[in-house]
């Protein structure tokens, strides 16, 4: 069995195997509740805080959208 995946989707995806068969997922959720408006520049600088984050720990491994 030959298996290849792009970097994008090693990154982001999980493996599991089942009765001798690997399976590849990824999982996905996403909060679709309506925000107060208030709350998006506290939202705003909590993602960048998370962002900012994973930067300094993990590095930018992926590849930019339209970069080869």
């Amino acid at each position: 069995v030959t298996t290849t995946t792009t970097l994008v989707f090693q990154e982001s995806s999980r493996r599991i195997k089942v009765m001798g068969v690997d399976f590849i997922y990824k999982l996905t959720c996403i909060d679709l509740d309506p925000k107060k408006v208030a709350s998006v520049p506290k939202y705003l600088a909590k993602d960048r805080e998370i962002v900012g984050h994973y930067l300094a720990t993990v590095g930018d491994r992926g590849q930019r959208c339209g970069s080869r």
